[in-house]
């Protein structure tokens, strides 16, 4: 008898065991459907979300233009990983400088009230890559986070994607306190555009030029750009830049 049941009670083991991980993974992922979209991802934006997603890509600092979707593509890339549960949370960060010449001043309410003057890009975004059906339960299954710079001292990140948008008006301190919050199993996306800073004393030249070279990315840090041809917000919009660009 003992023979016989011994062998049993290890299949139920492995069974369960087999379970738990399942549970686990499905636990972990995020389940939406991506809506159709009237227009397809340009051959260079297809280049860079699978760069993007690639698993030894750890850090990608993103220069381009205006009307390039940086976000857009950013964004799409968190989700991906967040709906395959190969990370657990993405975190969306942009610096607190306003791009105009007045500010809003002083903003009442909690943290989270606070962040919903810069949370609304995330969630716009979201609102264009996800089918309306899905939406809520992606917006509140608390996997999406915004938090401002100045939050994240003393923190580090595991098992995270994380965007930082408008990152060029952060100074030079501001990226070595970024980067240095990278733990295991990490994306981090850098997006900005070097032609529309809004502080003068922008480190995101400096950075980007200075991890464009062969040996950061054997370490799994890429520098991209989307050059002014990349626009895909509407031809008045590459229209714009364009003579913007001339006058400078």
């Amino acid at each position: 008898m003992a023979n016989k049941t011994a062998p049993r009670a290890k299949r139920k083991e492995v069974k369960s065991v087999e379970i738990e991980s399942a549970i686990a993974e499905s636990y972990n992922k995020l389940d939406f459907k991506f809506r159709k979209r009237d227009y397809k991802f340009t051959d260079k934006q297809k280049y860079l979300i699978d760069q993007i997603l690639n698993p030894n890509v750890k850090i990608v600092l993103l220069d381009g233009v205006a009307g390039t979707s940086k976000s857009l593509v950013s964004v799409y890339c968190g989700l991906t990983m967040l709906k395959s549960g190969s990370v657990d949370k993405m975190l969306y960060m942009r610096s607190v400088v306003e791009s105009a010449q007045k500010g809003l001043g002083f903003l009442k309410g909690t943290l989270e009230e606070k962040m919903e003057v810069w949370r609304h890009v995330l969630d716009s975004k979201c609102e264009e890559l996800i089918e309306p059906f899905d939406l809520p339960k992606v917006l509140g299954s608390g996997k999406l986070e915004a938090l401002p710079i100045n939050y994240i001292r003393g923190a580090s990140w595991k098992n995270m994607f994380v965007v930082v948008d408008e990152s060029q008006n952060l100074d030079y301190d501001a990226y070595k306190l970024i980067l240095s919050r990278m733990g295991e199993n990490t994306t981090l996306i850098m997006c900005g555009d070097s032609d529309q800073c809004d502080i003068r004393d922008s480190g995101f030249r400096k950075v980007y030029q200075m991890f464009a070279d062969n040996e950061s990315k054997s370490k799994g840090i890429i520098s991209f750009k989307f050059e002014e041809s990349d626009i895909v917000r509407s031809e008045l919009c590459r229209y714009i830049v364009g003579k913007f660009k001339k006058e400078a």
